[in-house]
């Protein structure tokens, strides 16, 4: 490695040449210390951070034909899709002087001189050597009963299947040999065993984008495998807090004296709420339970989906109502007591009724992000169709390109703009503003690249067809319009004109049973005849069909399709911007941990700049991260002892040890403390004998997109009613329970929207999932589930009997927080047939 000394030479007798191009790339080659040494050494480091201001303009400009017309591609209506500069991290770097004009040439610089001698905003403690890593033993696999999610009810641990996986308790886990593996295999492993890719987002392994999360990214860095131990660890770690069930206080119920289908259910109810890490948090409109606030200050109206139950007797209540009854209204009811029948449902029985599902998550999804979407997608087609029509109806509009037009249409104002790139192919839109001719290519094809970037089609069309002309003012148009605009919109609007030839014969009556129009016949001999006129006909339906095809490609995804979520291609390319913000990250860590001379305070209030303007929400770091930094263990740079952290109580006045469900491990509870103010929002953390460290992105809302989707997301929309029937029947078969059942009637007897009472068929679906999943053979369900449909009654609905069998098979295998998925669901088809 060469010696500063030399590095310095050797970036003047370039910087003094004129080479600053290839002074930069050398500079960018060089390790992060020899950076930031340049970047504070006067003259070479002002030429280069003035050169770094056009480098990073040019990078963000497009070359696709001219290498100009897409200069707008770093205006501030596409800022949001293009990278972080590193400029602001290495002013502040070099102490946060301004660049002046002079600083182009060395010549103009003043000469090199030793940096002044500095205070340090902080210095990194001694580096300690690490000590030696333990023996890797056999991962102990946990059993059912410690691998739950704290859902804050004891009694109700929803199980994990990604955690069942990886204890062996799932039938696709890995064998007892496989004990370390590259995390992105791990990743793998659990995808293809079909584990759901919603839990796998809630546990922090995958991000919106179905992609590795990146903390678990910041946690694996550096490290090629990773033991089954810390996976398991990791995961633990993570369902803290992710799922909870909070019950509502009964002066506090919503709605209790509604009319109900069922007497013995109001008398009954209780009502419970359910928090799920990544859903209700980014809410912005109040609506049920919105003024309650739980102790820990929790606000009730965050929550993902509430419900509700009671308990009665359904053999009973039939009896009453229909036992003696011959009318038409017990014909009716054989219905129901077949259903009754087949699970052996008595009177004496007590059944759970599950009711009130509803999520005002995705009500506001409905409401107000969908309406949004298809505002704006119906605002960017209409957008895209003025800038095609246009260039077939005035001859300044054909001499333009269509990239040209797109990027005006990109270039207006940053709402505008926004709004327009929101609703392209991400792919597309990003490789439209790098100017990234190959990846556009591939994108539209050769041949419509070549219509996409064509500026030539007012020379190949002859200025007179462009004109105005007053005689199609009698075929119907109520303005002089141009020959080109009047067969666009043939071929725009008749579908019967598959091609140019159809057109041509009908226009000049060859082969054409339908006669000319008799001043369409005049205007096109005056343009010329048919030796003129049908070469342009060509023309414009070769644009018409080029220009369509070219719409489908870079259109996005419908609103509709979308649902009022981010669209996960979407949100794959939001998630780059974290990759340019972390780099900033990593390069200020490093060098506070090899001393160098860092005004970590100012990088940190630039970086808030970009928190908000990317719309950054999380923010971490890890134990690794720390001690990277100091040397030495992560626990002796916390602001408590492990004994203290143990010992916290949930408040400043006492009460339950606040880390009480981490374990009973101290370790665990160290680790649950860390990760609570490791996430705190803050860009930055200071940590004991007065370090400060720079948190990683790990997350971004991009709600100008759409609501971000949550765990239980899929196919266009939240399958609320998951979470809360899985919760309930687990409650029902643990508190003695006789039986659980859902239906559609008490929601209809509110007046509910429809919407909301379609969700009861998901609901009775979901309880023969989880049947699904206790006992796969469906030959083997008999006298557990039965259905009663189309009476209209409250007894409508899937019912759910707890058999001997079904108990069992509850308390060995829990009930798991996620549906079946993959390959364990084809294999329970397989096993029926």
């Amino acid at each position: 490695m060469a010696a500063r000394k030399e590095i310095l030479s050797d970036l003047s007798s370039k910087i003094a040449d004129g080479n600053i191009r290839e002074a930069y790339r050398t500079f960018e080659e060089l390790p992060v210390v020899d950076q930031i040494a340049v970047s504070i050494s006067p003259g070479v480091g002002d030429a280069l951070a003035a050169y770094e201001i056009g480098e990073f303009g040019s990078r963000a400009k497009t070359n696709i034909e001219d290498k100009d017309y897409l200069g707008a591609a770093g205006n501030v209506g596409l800022s949001a899709l293009s990278g972080i500069s590193l400029i602001p991290l290495f002013r502040f770097l070099r102490g946060a002087r301004g660049v002046t004009k002079s600083a182009t040439k060395l010549a103009d610089a003043p000469p090199p001189q030793k940096p002044p001698t500095r205070e340090p905003a902080q210095l990194a403690p001694p580096k300690i050597t690490e000590p030696q890593l333990p023996k890797v033993e056999p991962f102990q696999p946990k059993g059912i009963q410690d691998i739950g999610y704290n859902t804050t009810q004891p009694s109700i641990q929803l199980s994990s299947k990604a955690r069942k996986w990886v204890n062996g308790l799932h039938p696709q886990s890995p064998g007892k040999k496989v004990q370390e593996l590259a995390p992105e295999e791990w990743v793998k492993r659990l995808v293809d065993a079909g584990i759901p890719k919603g839990e796998l987002r809630l546990l922090r392994i995958l991000d919106e984008a179905n992609e590795i999360n990146p903390k678990f990214l910041n946690e694996t860095a550096g490290s090629k495998t990773i033991s089954r131990g810390f996976l398991d660890d990791y995961m633990a770690r993570s369902q803290r807090d992710a799922i909870q069930m909070r019950g509502v206080p009964k002066t506090d119920l919503e709605s209790p004296d509604t009319r109900f289908a069922n007497e013995d259910l109001q008398k009954t109810q209780n009502q419970a709420l359910y928090f799920v890490r990544g859903s209700g948090e980014y809410r912005g409109k109040a609506d049920h339970y919105r003024d309650n606030i739980y102790p820990d200050g929790t606000e009730a109206n965050k929550s993902y989906v509430f419900d509700g139950t009671g308990v009665s007797d359904p053999r009973a209540r039939y009896n009453l109502a229909y036992g003696f009854d011959d009318s038409s209204e017990y014909i009716k009811s054989k219905g129901i007591n077949k259903a009754f029948n087949e699970i052996d449902l008595k009177e004496g029985d007590q059944i759970e009724s599950i009711f009130r599902v509803q999520s005002d998550f995705q009500g506001e999804v409905a409401d107000t992000y969908l309406p949004r979407q298809i505002r704006e997608f119906n605002e960017t087609k209409n957008f895209i169709s003025n800038i095609d029509n246009l260039q077939l109806r005035n001859i300044n509009n054909a001499r333009v390109s269509y990239a040209q037009e797109m990027n005006s249409m990109l270039g207006g104002s940053s709402t505008q703009a926004g709004m327009f790139a929101r609703n392209l192919k991400p792919d597309f839109v990003d490789a439209f503003v790098k100017g990234e001719t190959d990846k556009l290519k591939k994108i539209l094809g050769d041949d419509l690249y070549k219509v996409f970037t064509d500026k030539e089609l007012a020379n190949r069309i002859p200025g007179k067809f462009f004109t105005p002309n007053d005689g199609f003012i009698d075929t119907g148009y109520e303005r002089a319009v141009s020959f080109t605009e009047v067969i666009d919109d043939i071929f725009r609007n008749d579908t019967s004109m598959k091609s140019p030839g159809r057109l041509i014969n009908r226009i000049f009556g060859d082969k054409s049973a339908i006669k000319p129009d008799k001043q369409l016949s005049k205007i096109v001999k005056e343009l010329g005849g048919k030796e003129e006129v049908a070469p342009v006909i060509e023309e414009i339906f070769k644009r018409r069909e080029a220009i369509e095809k070219i719409k489908t490609k870079i259109l996005g995804k419908s609103a509709n399709a979308r649902g009022g979520f981010v669209d996960p291609a979407q949100q794959k390319v939001i998630l780059k911007k974290l990759k340019d913000y972390n780099k900033q990250v990593d390069l200020v860590n490093k060098a506070v941990a090899d001393g160098v001379a860092v005004d970590i305070d100012k990088i940190a209030a630039s970086l808030d700049e970009d928190v908000l303007r990317f719309g950054i929400d999380k923010l971490d770091i890890t134990p690794k991260d720390i001690e990277k930094i100091t040397g030495k263990p992560f626990t002796e740079s916390l602001d408590k002892s492990p004994n203290e952290i143990f010992n916290m109580t949930s408040g400043p006045l006492g009460g339950y040890q606040k880390y009480f469900n981490a374990g009973p491990r101290v370790e665990d509870r160290v680790k649950a403390y860390f990760d609570d103010i490791a996430s705190e929002g803050t860009t930055m953390m200071e940590l004991a004998g007065g370090v400060k460290a720079l948190k990683k992105a790990i997350s971004v809302n991009a709600k100008d997109f759409g609501m971000k989707i949550d765990p239980y997301f899929d196919g266009g929309s939240s399958k609320y009613m998951k979470l809360p029937v899985r919760a309930r029947v687990l409650q029902a078969a643990k508190s003695g329970r006789d039986g659980i059942h859902i239906g559609p009637k008490q929601a209809q007897t509110e007046g509910s929207p429809e919407r909301i009472v379609q969700q009861y068929s998901s609901g009775e679906k979901e309880i023969q999932k989880i049947l699904d999943e206790l006992i796969p053979n469906r030959a083997n369900q008999k006298g557990m589930i039965s259905k009663v449909s189309g009476t209209d009654t409250e007894y409508d609905g899937t019912y759910l009997k707890f058999t001997d069998e079904l108990k069992k098979a509850i308390e060995e295998q829990g009930i798991d927080a996620f549906k079946l998925g993959g390959p364990v669901e084809i294999d329970r088809m397989l096993a029926d047939l």
